[in-house]
């Protein structure tokens, strides 16, 4: 398999599907300085309506040091019957699978 077959036009910058390689431009972080063995978050967000991030369920994966990833985390965002918002925190370290 190539760079090419898995959608990008770039070798240089486009690492291989499955390779458990991040890329990292210039203007993020450190840029240039970011070392191999480097610990990074990756993150994003979004504003939006209470009951579209009801819906959202955000996620986070927790990768180790050879980047294969160790715990799935699932953010449970719920309206309690007093219209109240609670969360729980689903985790597949605690043996409870996430939806995806």
């Amino acid at each position: 398999m190539t760079k090419q077959d898995v959608g990008c036009s770039n070798k240089h910058l486009c690492p291989l599907r499955g390779s458990r390689l991040a890329l990292l431009h210039a203007q993020w972080g450190r840029g240039a300085n970011v070392q191999l063995g480097d610990e990074i978050i990756i993150a994003s967000s979004v504003y939006c309506q209470i009951d579209e991030a009801i819906e959202m369920k955000p996620k986070v994966l927790v990768f180790d040091q050879d980047n294969e990833i160790i715990n799935r985390i699932t953010y449970d965002l719920f309206r309690r019957p007093d219209g109240s918002l609670d969360m729980t925190i689903k985790s597949s370290a605690d043996g409870i699978e996430s939806d995806w």
